[in-house]
């Protein structure tokens, strides 16, 4: 594990400082194309790269955090987790990714432990929240919600729904978002493609399943047996 852990830290380091320079030297290069606008007499024409570069900074800080708390955990150290517990992290890990794009409304309830690791539901929560985050357009908070409930299905598993109101994905693109090599906003965030949230989820003895229309946003909902059932 020391190998493995000394390159978290790398990752994670190095994400930080990157994450801190990014507006300077966006801010730096902007500064340097105006200069140039204006010395060959040319309009100087404002773009929004500083509102790019605080988008990117916050997804670079998220990113580190993630490695920060899942990096301490084993995939294969697995027990009865308390689902909610899980959730809350990964939506603290995720609040700044979210909240300068959308609205960001909770309903965590009651629902039984599950049998997992937190690394394990911290990869199928943090990705689902950022690429819920990522369907959503710039500046625009107020017209945008992202929800997340929890609560207990009819047969007595735990069920999240994680709903945005983005851009939505194709009929076209729906059936393939959790096959491999699939590049959308949608399935690439953090590095993570849906195609490893279906993987855990069916390690899990878990289901998956997505409702979306071009334009009418996402839902994904997930429900995972009770720990100590017979799926589980």
């Amino acid at each position: 594990m020391g190998g493995r852990d000394d390159a978290l830290e790398r990752l994670k380091a190095q994400l930080l400082a990157l994450a801190e320079s990014l507006p300077e030297l966006v801010a730096r290069a902007q500064a340097q194309a105006e200069a140039i606008a204006e010395a060959e007499g040319r309009p100087v024409v404002l773009t929004p790269p500083l509102i790019n570069a605080e988008t990117e900074r916050r997804r670079l800080l998220s990113f580190a955090a993630y490695l920060d708390h899942y990096g301490r955990f084993d995939t294969r150290t697995v027990g009865a987790i308390p689902v909610h517990e899980a959730l809350e992290q990964a939506l603290a890990l995720t609040r700044g990714e979210i909240e300068h794009k959308a609205r960001l409304v909770a309903s965590l309830g009651a629902a039984p432990l599950v049998h997992a690791s937190p690394r394990q539901l911290g990869q199928v929560f943090v990705s689902l929240l950022v690429n819920a985050a990522q369907a959503i357009p710039e500046r625009a908070p107020d017209k945008h919600q992202i929800s997340v409930e929890l609560d207990t299905s009819p047969a007595g598993w735990a069920r999240i729904a994680i709903a945005d109101t983005g851009v939505g994905i194709s009929a076209e693109m729906l059936p393939q978002i959790f096959e491999p090599q699939v590049s959308t906003k949608r399935a690439a965030g953090m590095g993570m493609g849906l195609t490893i949230v279906r993987e855990i989820m069916s390690e899990l003895g878990g289901y998956i399943h997505v409702e979306s229309y071009l334009g009418g946003g996402t839902l994904f909902v997930l429900e995972l047996p009770a720990a100590g059932s017979a799926e589980s």
